[in-house]
């Protein structure tokens, strides 16, 4: 049996979704896994987290974008809401990650050794490029997405024509391609 283009795109795109989700949560899970146990309270822990975090989230941001493109092009303006939301929850969690970052990094700066001290101030550098660049990321996509879904007004399903609910009201066939524009019979 051969598969026409309209019927393999509804599997195209259910494979999209899982691949863009497995990915994501794959590289969250990696992350979390090897942060484990969680020392909330420890300032060097929470810039290793946050490290381990900005290093992934150019694929998880990557994955993000296809997900909302799919949702667009394929017309689920409900996904494209639920994914631009999902955007806009690691954009928050970015920001807040950012300025944990600074303030941790600070705090840090007296432990580090005067001989590292040069290494240690750029790979924070880094670390705080990667996530506010992740941070602008997030938002646009957000943005894009919830400008589209809003933009686009939902599908109204087809319906089963029943009947009219009052006798004699037929509807009037409108003119046909062909039809004069005058007064018929004169």
């Amino acid at each position: 049996m051969l598969l026409t283009p309209s019927a393999l795109t509804p599997q195209l795109r259910r494979a999209g979704y899982f691949i863009a989700l497995a990915t994501i949560f794959i590289q969250l899970a990696e992350v979390f896994l090897r942060s484990w146990p969680f020392r909330f309270l420890s300032p060097a822990w929470r810039i290793g987290f946050v490290s381990s975090i900005s290093s992934i989230a150019p694929t998880v941001l990557l994955m993000a974008f296809v997900l909302i493109a799919i949702a667009i092009f394929a017309g689920d303006r409900r996904l494209s809401l639920v994914f631009s939301g999902l955007a806009i929850l690691a954009a928050t969690c970015f920001l807040a990650m950012s300025g944990a970052l600074v303030l941790d990094t600070i705090q840090m700066r007296n432990q580090v050794r005067v001989s590292v001290s040069r290494q240690y101030d750029i790979t924070s550098l880094w670390t705080l490029i990667r996530v506010v660049t992740c941070l602008a990321g997030f938002v646009m996509l957000a943005v894009a997405g919830l400008r589209n879904s809003i933009a686009t007004r939902p599908v109204a399903r087809p319906t089963k024509k029943v009947g009219t609910l009052i006798g004699g009201n037929a509807p009037t066939p409108a003119p046909r391609l062909g039809d004069s524009a005058g007064v018929k019979g004169v």
